[in-house]
């Protein structure tokens, strides 16, 4: 599946990209990829010309990727870069891009970038990939020898415009929900992904129940894209129990709304949160060290509307707006292509 978007004017300069992805939303899946999406139609607001080229699994299988390659080998110099989204993506790109046009986005650190059968080619992959590619986008971290040689920490973008800050007890009228009861956020596509630990999520919500039985959980899977705020409006806490993630986007999107966070310290989240009020991050993988951490955040007397615009004032301070992040991810661009001469 290929999507066109016309090329735009960026600082009177034209960039045209092409985007290569694994991951893109579709009618039957609407989530897969949204993060992905948003991150390209913010750069076409920008004013990069962008076709995206979809490898749609689903329908081809292993074909998908042999056309995805020919797609890159045939086209690669139509355009002035190849931006690849995914470790196997890039992979591809490495056989089919000429080096000085590959930009590859990692979305895990290595070592959980591949599942199945091909996770243990993770993490050589990972750092090949880290080696090889001169234009490297990193969501959770940056490989310290690489800073500042063409790679950037760049996780996705909030879009500042569909996450705000709404009034709690509307969003709960919006999603039927108890007006006096406090709620406690799982974000996930299914509660049956084993890395997400619901089964912690869980524990850590009995726990709160215990001294607060007005504490309940909210369960958000596979809403639609327009619904999701309200779900960050209605939960007086995000709780994330995964045992590993990237950068995840659900802390940045519960930030934008106002709503405080407490966490395990897996992939990018200590970054996201450090300076963060009323925010915890917690080492301890238990049910009892997530519910105390949470029961505090829900007691804190920092709860109210002032703590809420100092959290989504975070996130801006920080640079994770949809915009903020187009605008660095242009700024590697501009340096490829000064790189290279394409301009």
């Amino acid at each position: 599946m290929v999507i066109n978007k016309s090329d735009c004017r960026y600082d009177l300069k034209i960039i045209n990209t092409a985007h290569i992805t694994n991951a893109f939303p579709t009618s039957l899946a609407p989530v897969k990829g949204v993060f992905i999406k948003e991150q390209i139609d913010s750069l076409y607001e920008e004013g990069v010309g962008v076709k995206v080229h979809v490898i749609s699994k689903e329908n081809d299988g292993i074909l998908a990727y042999l056309k995805a390659w020919w797609f890159m080998l045939l086209n690669a110099r139509r355009y002035d870069l190849v931006h690849c989204h995914h470790v196997l993506v890039g992979l591809l790109g490495v056989f089919s891009v000429p080096r000085s046009k590959l930009v590859v986005s990692f979305m895990n650190d290595g070592r959980h970038n591949l599942k199945g059968r091909l996770a243990p080619l993770g993490w050589p992959v990972f750092w090949f990939l880290t080696c090889y590619c001169k234009w490297k986008v990193y969501k959770s971290r940056l490989p310290r020898r690489f800073a500042g040689h063409g790679a950037v920490l760049l996780p996705n973008g909030v879009n500042e415009t569909l996450f705000t800050i709404q009034d709690r007890q509307a969003a709960k009228r919006q999603l039927g929900l108890d007006p006096s009861k406090r709620y406690v956020l799982f974000v996930s596509a299914n509660t049956v992904r084993a890395e997400k630990r619901f089964d912690l999520f869980s524990e850590a919500v009995a726990y709160v129940q215990r001294h607060d039985a007005m504490v309940e959980p909210l369960i958000m899977t596979q809403a639609a894209r327009d619904e999701v705020p309200f779900y960050f409006n209605a939960a007086s806490a995000h709780l994330l129990a995964s045992d590993f993630e990237g950068s995840p986007n659900s802390v940045r999107e519960a930030l934008a709304c106002g709503t405080p966070v407490v966490a395990r310290n897996v992939g990018g989240v200590r970054h996201i949160l450090d300076g963060a009020e009323n925010c915890r991050v917690v080492e301890e993988a238990t049910g009892a060290a997530l519910g105390e951490a949470l029961r505090q955040v829900l007691d804190s007397v920092a709860q109210g509307e002032e703590l809420r615009a100092r959290l989504r004032q975070h996130l801006i301070d920080k640079g994770f707006t949809q915009r903020q992040v187009a605008q660095q991810l242009v700024a590697l661009y501009q340096k490829a292509l000064s790189r290279h001469g394409s301009h």
